[in-house]
C-alpha cells in the first residue's frame, strides 16, 4: 500500500497554472435582436432609442425594431454621432459631408467634399459651430436650415502644416480647438471671434484622442507604448494618467472612456482597463481580439460596446466579472475553509480557485469525471468519493489515497468521523482506532457495536435504506438524514439509538437538499417546492416556491437557493425575494454548485466560477418603457388621438405593443386592459406583443398597456381612448328622426288618400261625363250610321225591286240591309270591334251602297296580311262615318267611273286606315256646302268620338285628309288616313 501511495503521489503531483482572465459577460446584441451588420463606427445612447453608424447608413433603434438612414448621393459610412440642444442627431461620413436628423428626416448641412476628402472633427453641443477644414478653422454663428442657405462664416487660418485635432464647446465657457504635431496647438475663441492660439510643447512624436467632459476636455496621447491622460480646462494642460502599456496584439488606441474611476482605452484588439487612482493596468483585457470602437452606457447601466469586426457587445453589469475555469465542463464542486474553490472537471482534472488572486490550477487526478468531491476541513483535503480514488491534500498540494467510497452526501464530525448517504443506507463512519478517539456524542452510537472490517473502520447503519442527503445540527446535536420514506432524525440517549420522522401537518416530507443552519436547526428544500426548516422534530418555518430547491447556502438571515440556471435570493424575515441569473452578469449556463464565503457569494457554473458580494441587488430598478407601436382598426392603420370615434362597423381593434428594456433581453412581460371589456389586467410574455380585439360592441373604451421587466419593475401606464359609435337603429336621435318620419309620411299618406279620394271623385265624375258623352257620342254615331237618306234609298231599292218584280234581288237586299241593321245595333253596345268585323261591317255597308250606283261605282277592302284581325280592336263606330263622307260628299256628285279603296296596314306603331276615293275632291265638295248652307252632322259626331277616344291617352288618334290631283293639277279625289295606335288596339277585348 505504501509503494502504491508513492506511485500515485508521483505521477498526479504534476499541476498546471494559468490566470483565467476575468471579464463582464458580454451577450451579442446582434445576435439577441437579429443586427446583421458588424462594422460599427459609433454608437450613441439617446433616451430610449440608441443611434449606431455602420458603413451601411445610420440606424435608429427603438421599439423592438430598427430604421434605416442614409443619403444614396454620397458614401454611407457615417460616425462622429452628436445631438445638439435642439435634439438634432448629428453625423459625418468619410466623404467630406456634414447630416443631420431632424423630424425623423435625414438632411445634407453642408458638403465639404471640394475642399476635403476625408472626415474631419467638431462639436454640435451648441451654436456657434466651430470645425477644422484643411488650413483653416471655420465658425458658424446661425444654423442653417438647408444646404443652399448662406451660413454666417469665419475663417481663421492655422499656418504651417499643422492638422486640427478636435474642437469642442465647453458649456458656459470658451469654444476651444487644438491641433497635435509636435505640441498641442489651443485655438481659444472669445464671444468677439477673436482667436488666440497658446502651444504647449512635447517632447515625443504622439497619437492622440480626445473627449469633452463636463467643463474641461480629456485628451489621450499615445507615443510608442507609454499612454498619458491629460485634463484641458481654460487653456491649461494638466496630466491625469500615465503609464506604460502591456499586452499583445495591436494596441493603437481608436477611442477611449472614463466610468467609475477607470480609464477604458479602446484598441483594435480589446478594452484595457486602467485605474485612474494608481495609474496601474489591470492584467485582463476585455473582448480580446475585437476591434473596440465605442464604449457607451445606457440608462440602465448596461453597458454598450461596439466593433468594427464582430457588431455589438453588452455586458448587464460590469462589477460582476466571471472567472473561466474550464473550456469542457464542471460536474461537481466544494469549497474549502479559505475560500478556495475546487471543481471535478468532465476530463477528470481537478480545477481549483485561488479566492485571493483568481488563480486556476488545473490538478491531474486519478478519478473519472462523475466523481462526487467533498471538502474534509478536519483533514484539510479535497475527497474525490469513489473507492479507490484520491484525497487531494491542500496543504502538500499532492494526491493521496483515502477510505472512502461511493456516497452521495457526507458531513464530516472530525478528522475521522462522518455520516454518509448512499444508494443502499444512511450510516455513521469512524476510521478512529479507538471509540475513545471518537466525538463523545458519537461514542454512544458504536457502544454496542464490535469494530467491523470496514476500510479498517467502524460503520453504524441509521437506516439500511437508499438515501440522497444527510445533515448534522451543531446546536442540537441530531443528524438528519433523506431517505426513500422521508426525513428522520437520530440521536442516542446513552443506550439506545433514537429515530423521528420529521413531517409537516401529518404528511411525510421529501427533501431536495438538506443545509445546516448556522444556529439552530436545518434547511430543507422539499420535492413540493417549499423551503423548510425543521428544529428538533418540527417545521418552524415554510415558504412555498414554484421552482425546485437544489442547493442552499445561508448568509445571515438571507439565503441562496440554486434554482438550473439562476439563483434566488431571499430573505428569510422580509420574506422577498431576488433572482440572480444572467441578467445581472451571470454566465447563461447550468450552475452546479453555490457558496457563501465571508461576504461573497460563489456561483460555479459549467465553465465559470463568478463571485458577487451577498449583499449585492440584482433589481432592475429602472423602469423599462412601454410604446404603443400600432393601432389597426379593421386592418388599416391609424393614429389615435383624444375623443376619437369609431363607427360601428369599426369594431376590429389589433394593438401593437414594444418595450424598451435592455438588460431584460427580452426577459419582460406586458400587461394591459381593455377598460369597457374588462377591468382585469392580462400578463403575456415579450413576444406575445399583439392584441386583439375583434368584434367589439358599441361603446366607450380605455386601451391601457405596461412593460414590467424581470424583476416586475412596470412602466408608466400608456393608453388611448376611443369610441365605437352605435349603429344608427340604435341612436335615439335616429327614432326621433324615423317617428318624425313616419309621422310625415303617415300626414302625407293621409293627404295622399284625400288627395286620391278628390281625384277618384273627380275622375269618377270626369268618367261618368265622359261616359254620358261618349254614349251621347255613339247614339249621334248610331244615328250617323243610320241616317234617314242611306234608310230611305235602301227601302226605295227594295221597292224598285219589288215593282220590278225581281223578288230574288229584293229578298237579297233586304236580308243585307237586316244584317246592318243588326250589326249597328249590336256595335252599339260595344267600345271597340275587331279588325274582322269592323272589314265585315264596311263590306255589308258597301255592298248596299253600290246597288244605288249601280255599275258605275267599285269598291274594295284591303288589310296586310301581317295584320291579326282577330286580335286588333279599333274604336267601333269610328271607321264607317269617314266611308260614308266619302260616297256621300266625294262620290255622289262625281260623273262617270267612282271607286272607293279601304286599305288597312302597319306604320310604324300605328295601325293605318286609309279611305281613298276618286271623287270631286275636299275643295269643291266644301263648296258646294257653303253655297247650299249645309251643316254635316257626322263630321261633329266624328271630332266628339275622335276626343273622347284619345281622353287620358298618351298616344293618341290621328286623322289626315290628303287631297289628290291629276298630273295636270286638277282634282281626282280625296283621301283619309286613320291612324290607331297599335298599344291600345292590339289587346284583347274585354
Amino acid at each position: 500500500m505504501k509503494h502504491e501511495m508513492i506511485f500515485i503521489s508521483l505521477f498526479f503531483f504534476f499541476n498546471f497554472i494559468y490566470v483565467s482572465a476575468q471579464e463582464p459577460l458580454f451577450y451579442s446584441f446582434n445576435e439577441l435582436y437579429g443586427f446583421d451588420k458588424n462594422i460599427i463606427y459609433d454608437l450613441y445612447h439617446d433616451e430610449d432609442k440608441f443611434w449606431i453608424t455602420t458603413n451601411d447608413g445610420l440606424f435608429k433603434y427603438s421599439d423592438g425594431s430598427f430604421k434605416n438612414y442614409y443619403d444614396p448621393r454620397f458614401s454611407t459610412s457615417y460616425s462622429n454621432l452628436q445631438k445638439d440642444i435642439e435634439g438634432r442627431m448629428w453625423f459625418q461620413n468619410f466623404s467630406g459631408q456634414l447630416f443631420y436628423i431632424d423630424n425623423d428626416s435625414l438632411l445634407l448641412y453642408h458638403d465639404y467634399s471640394s475642399i476635403m476628402k476625408s472626415s474631419f472633427t467638431y462639436d454640435i453641443s451648441q451654436f456657434p459651430l466651430i470645425y477644422p477644414i484643411m488650413d483653416k478653422l471655420v465658425l458658424e454663428n446661425k444654423f442653417g436650415e438647408k444646404e443652399n442657405k448662406k451660413k454666417l462664416e469665419l475663417f481663421y487660418p492655422i499656418g504651417g502644416d499643422k492638422v486640427i485635432f478636435t474642437c469642442s464647446k465647453i458649456p458656459d465657457g470658451d469654444l476651444v480647438c487644438y491641433c497635435m504635431k509636435d505640441g498641442i496647438y489651443i485655438y481659444i475663441i472669445d464671444d468677439g471671434n477673436k482667436i488666440q492660439e497658446k502651444k504647449i510643447q512635447l517632447d515625443k512624436p504622439f497619437k492622440g484622442h480626445n473627449r469633452r467632459q463636463g467643463n474641461s476636455i480629456l485628451s489621450i496621447i499615445q507615443h510608442d507604448g507609454n499612454i498619458e491622460l491629460y485634463k484641458l480646462e481654460k487653456g491649461e494642460l494638466n496630466k491625469m494618467v500615465s503609464f506604460q502599456m502591456e499586452g499583445k496584439g495591436d494596441l493603437e488606441i481608436q477611442n477611449f472612456s472614463i466610468l467609475d474611476d477607470v480609464l477604458y482605452i479602446l484598441t483594435k484588439s480589446g478594452i484595457i482597463q486602467v485605474d485612474m487612482e494608481s495609474g496601474i493596468q489591470k492584467n485582463n483585457k476585455w473582448l480580446n481580439y475585437n476591434s473596440v470602437s465605442k464604449f457607451e452606457r445606457d440608462a440602465e447601466k448596461n453597458l454598450w460596446v461596439g466593433t468594427t469586426n464582430n457588431g455589438i457587445f453588452i455586458a448587464p453589469n460590469i462589477s460582476v466579472q466571471p472567472i473561466k475555469m474550464t473550456s469542457l465542463g464542471l460536474m461537481y464542486a466544494t469549497m474549502d475553509n479559505n475560500g478556495n474553490i475546487y471543481a471535478m472537471d468532465i476530463d477528470g482534472s481537478l480545477k481549483i480557485i485561488n479566492h485571493n488572486t483568481a488563480e486556476v490550477i488545473r490538478h491531474e487526478t486519478n478519478a473519472s469525471n462523475y466523481v462526487r468531491i467533498t471538502y474534509n476541513p478536519f483533514k484539510e483535503q479535497i475527497i474525490s468519493l469513489c473507492l479507490g480514488c484520491y484525497s487531494y491534500d491542500i496543504k502538500n498540494k499532492r494526491n493521496i489515497s483515502h477510505k472512502l467510497t461511493y456516497y452521495k452526501d457526507v458531513v464530516f464530525f472530525d478528522e475521522e468521523t462522518f455520516v454518509a448517504a448512499s444508494s443502499v443506507s444512511s450510516s455513521i463512519y469512524s476510521y478512529w482506532k479507538d471509540k475513545e478517539q471518537m466525538p463523545e456524542w458519537v461514542q454512544p452510537f458504536f457502544n454496542n457495536i464490535e469494530k467491523i472490517n470496514y476500510n479498517g473502520g467502524w460503520r453504524m447503519n441509521l437506516k439500511y435504506q437508499r438515501s440522497s442527503h444527510v445533515a448534522f445540527d451543531k446546536g442540537t446535536g441530531l443528524i438528519y438524514a433523506n431517505r426513500i420514506g422521508g426525513v428522520y432524525n437520530y440521536h442516542m440517549d446513552g443506550v439506545e439509538k433514537h429515530e423521528n420522522e420529521v413531517t409537516f401537518e401529518n404528511k411525510t416530507i421529501k427533501a431536495t437538499c438538506l443545509t445546516e443552519d448556522d444556529s439552530l436547526g436545518v434547511w430543507m428544500g422539499a420535492q413540493d417546492n417549499c423551503l423548510l426548516k425543521i428544529e428538533y422534530d418540527s417545521v418552524v418555518y415554510r415558504q412555498q416556491f414554484d421552482f425546485k430547491i437544489e442547493k442552499i447556502a445561508q448568509w445571515g438571515n438571507v439565503l441562496f437557493l440554486l434554482n438550473g440556471n439562476d439563483v434566488v435570493k431571499f430573505d428569510t424575515e422580509k420574506n422577498e425575494k431576488e433572482i440572480i441569473n444572467y441578467l445581472d452578469g451571470i454566465p447563461k449556463e447550468k450552475i452546479i454548485d453555490i457558496f457563501v464565503y465571508n461576504d461573497t457569494l460563489k456561483i460555479v457554473s459549467k465553465k465559470y466560477m463568478t463571485q458577487i458580494p451577498c449583499n449585492f441587488t440584482s433589481l432592475n430598478t429602472i423602469k423599462p418603457q412601454c410604446n404603443i407601436s400600432k393601432v389597426e382598426v379593421n386592418g388599416e392603420t391609424v393614429l389615435f388621438e383624444e375623443n376619437n370615434k369609431l363607427k360601428s362597423h369599426e369594431n376590429d381593434i389589433s394593438i401593437l405593443l414594444s418595450a424598451v428594456s435592455f438588460r431584460s433581453q427580452k426577459n419582460y412581460t406586458y400587461q394591459y386592459r381593455m377598460k369597457g371589456v374588462s377591468d382585469k389586467w392580462i400578463r403575456t410574455g415579450s413576444d406575445n406583443n399583439l392584441v386583439g380585439y375583434p368584434n367589439m360592441h358599441p361603446g366607450e373604451y380605455q386601451f391601457e398597456a405596461q412593460v414590467c421587466n424581470e424583476d416586475d419593475i412596470c412602466s408608466q401606464i400608456k393608453s388611448f381612448s376611443f369610441l365605437i359609435k352605435k349603429p344608427i337603429y340604435k341612436e335615439g336621435w335616429f327614432w326621433m328622426a324615423l317617428f318624425s318620419i313616419l309621422m310625415l309620411l303617415i300626414g302625407n299618406s293621409i293627404w295622399r288618400r284625400i288627395k286620391n279620394e278628390r281625384l277618384k271623385s273627380m275622375l269618377l265624375h270626369e268618367k261618368e261625363s265622359l261616359q254620358k258623352e261618349l254614349y251621347k257620342s255613339k247614339i249621334a254615331a248610331f244615328r250617323t250610321q243610320m241616317n234617314p237618306h242611306f234608310i230611305f234609298n235602301a227601302l226605295n231599292s227594295i221597292q224598285d225591286y219589288i215593282i220590278s218584280n225581281d223578288r230574288a234581288k229584293a229578298s237579297d237586299y233586304l236580308s243585307d240591309f237586316a244584317d246592318l241593321i243588326r250589326s249597328y245595333l249590336s256595335q252599339s253596345k260595344e267600345n271597340e270591334i275587331s279588325l274582322r268585323n269592323e272589314i265585315a261591317t264596311l263590306s255589308l255597308y258597301l255592298k248596299l251602297e253600290k246597288a244605288r250606283f249601280k255599275e258605275s261605282f267599285t269598291y274594295e277592302i284591303s288589310y296586310a296580311p301581317s295584320l291579326d284581325v282577330e286580335r286588333i280592336h279599333i274604336p267601333v263606330m269610328l271607321a264607317q262615318p269617314f266611308v260614308e263622307n266619302s260616297i256621300k260628299h266625294g262620290l255622289l256628285h262625281k260623273k262617270g267611273e267612282k271607286i272607293l279603296h279601304v286599305k288597312f296596314t302597319k306604320e310604324n306603331q300605328y295601325l293605318k286606315c286609309a279611305i281613298e276615293d276618286n271623287g270631286i275632291g275636299v275643295q269643291k265638295s266644301l263648296a258646294m256646302k257653303r253655297k247650299s248652307n249645309y251643316q254635316s252632322f257626322s263630321t261633329s259626331a266624328i271630332k266628339e268620338r275622335i276626343k273622347l277616344a284619345n281622353a287620358n291617352k298618351e298616344n293618341k288618334i290621328k286623322i289626315t285628309t290628303i287631297d289628290l290631283y291629276d298630273l295636270e293639277k286638277n282634282p281626282s279625289g280625296t283621301r283619309v288616313e286613320i291612324f290607331f295606335p297599335l298599344s291600345d288596339v292590339i289587346t284583347e277585348k274585354n
